[in-house]
């Protein structure tokens, strides 16, 4: 069975994506020193809601999964090890490319266009392309909007993801086009695990997956010495 990971529009709103992405590039400079220049102690006072609402937003999504086993909603726990398999995937990419660009942060002082190729040193100056706070955010968000396609989670989830963004631009942690490809990266990665999960017609989630073939181990592992005990049972009746 052919599984349609990234359709044909997707393609597209990736190049035009990629477009944007340079265009943003160019303007990083003077983006920044923008919001630098206008930040106040209202706009701290935000920034700091933000890193709250971001930590509320986890034990949310952790909550929903509790809830899905709880309650026994299905739709629930599906929803959160897709979440968890968009991040983790997400996660994996982020950090290959940002030690392969070694692109310097905003708050180093250097500019926008200084990239030091491979970094494998502990020092985050250097690793500010893609953001992975944004990147995480949106590839849960996106999951979760999509499973959850009513009129009040797609647009609380994204608003929620787009206030992380803000904030690291705020708070002169990255680039704008940092967290633009961050965004764009998480959103595209939930986008295809989603699509993915759906063209089967069953539970494509890996780790989900996973958990169920050690459950099933486990319980036959359990079965084996009541079925023992039940033949002897029965040869000394006989």
């Amino acid at each position: 069975m052919r599984i349609n990971f990234i359709s044909a529009s997707m393609l597209k709103s990736i190049a035009a994506l990629l477009i944007l992405t340079v265009c943003l590039y160019t303007q990083d400079d003077h983006i920044q020193s923008w919001v630098q220049g206008h930040k106040n102690s209202t706009t701290d006072h935000l920034s700091n809601d933000v890193k709250k609402i971001g930590l509320y937003s986890i034990l949310t999504f952790v909550g929903l999964g509790l809830y899905g086993y709880i309650a026994g909603d299905r739709k629930a726990v599906v929803t959160f090890w897709l979440g968890m398999e968009s991040f983790i995937i997400t996660g994996v990419f982020v950090e290959v490319l940002k030690r392969s660009t070694g692109r310097s942060r905003p708050n180093t002082g250097d500019p926008h266009d200084r990239w030091t190729g491979l970094n494998f040193s502990d020092q985050s100056d250097q690793l500010s392309f893609p953001s992975g706070d944004v990147s995480s955010a949106f590839s849960v968000a996106s999951v979760v909007a999509s499973e959850y396609g009513n009129a009040v989670v797609p647009p609380l989830v994204y608003t929620t993801a787009t206030l992380i963004a803000l904030e690291r631009v705020h708070n002169n942690a990255h680039w704008p086009s940092d967290v633009f490809v961050g965004a764009a990266v998480g959103y595209f990665t939930g986008k295809a695990i989603v699509a993915s999960h759906r063209d089967v017609k069953e539970s494509f989630c890996v780790l989900l997956t996973l958990i169920r073939k050690l459950k099933q181990l486990f319980t036959r592992t359990r079965k084996k010495p009541s079925l023992k005990s039940d033949d002897s049972s029965t040869g000394m009746r006989t």
